[in-house]
């Protein structure tokens, strides 16, 4: 897991930690609430930067759903001409403690990008070496697939009507990449020192999904 990443992890179970022992009256739990909320560090992700906003819908004290959509818009991804893309997250929440501000969270996760390349593509490919070669544009594409479990912390920031949540939590995906070439044809992107072929591929992976929303209260 990348440094900025773990440091996130741990600077929040430190928060929602120093939150959950807070020795404060419990607060009345919500029922029948509707939430607009946003995931700013969605902006500053490391693999694929987005603009993420949702909802949730607190039908009872104990239970909510939710779901948030993203809009991929730039990605680190080497000789990249322009991104675009989504997630969609689905969930359902259960509320715990004395003042059901804790939650435990099941989460479906997809995220759909197309990124446009462009560069030298070699076709006719024997034994990794290309026959020819012809600079053009296409696309790459990857789809990730997989569940996910959270826990958070909901907390008042302003009156009743600002609120905020750290969460982390862990997940297993899948993800499928396609270079949207023909099957004969090859191309390399430029990491460091090295150039590695872009080939469509599976992989199932751990997934430490980590952040902060930003939650409206809507009365």
């Amino acid at each position: 897991m990348p440094l900025k990443h773990t440091v996130l992890l741990f600077s929040l179970l430190g928060w929602m930690s120093q939150l959950a022992a807070q020795k404060k009256a419990p607060p009345i739990p919500l029922s029948k609430a509707w939430f607009i909320r946003a995931n700013p560090l969605g902006v500053i992700d490391l693999g694929d930067q987005n603009i993420s906003t949702g909802t949730e819908y607190r039908f009872s004290k104990k239970w909510a759903v939710g779901i948030d959509l993203a809009y991929i818009f730039y990605s680190t991804m080497p000789d990249m001409k322009r991104t675009n893309g989504y997630i969609i997250r689905p969930a359902v929440r259960r509320y715990l403690g004395k003042g059901l501000t804790t939650y435990l969270e099941a989460e479906l996760h997809y995220k759909y990008v197309a990124y446009n390349l462009q560069g030298w593509v070699g076709y006719g490919v024997v034994n990794n070496v290309a026959a020819w070669e012809e600079y053009r544009s296409f696309n790459f594409i990857k789809r990730v697939a997989g569940i996910q479990f959270k826990i958070g912390i909901q907390e008042k920031l302003v009156k009743d009507w600002l609120w905020i949540e750290p969460y982390i939590g862990i997940g297993a995906r899948r993800k499928w990449q396609d270079q949207g070439l023909p099957d004969n044809a090859t191309y390399s992107v430029q990491r460091g020192w090295t150039r590695d072929r872009v080939s469509p591929k599976v992989t199932d992976y751990i997934a430490l999904p980590a952040g902060i929303r930003l939650l409206f209260k809507l009365r």
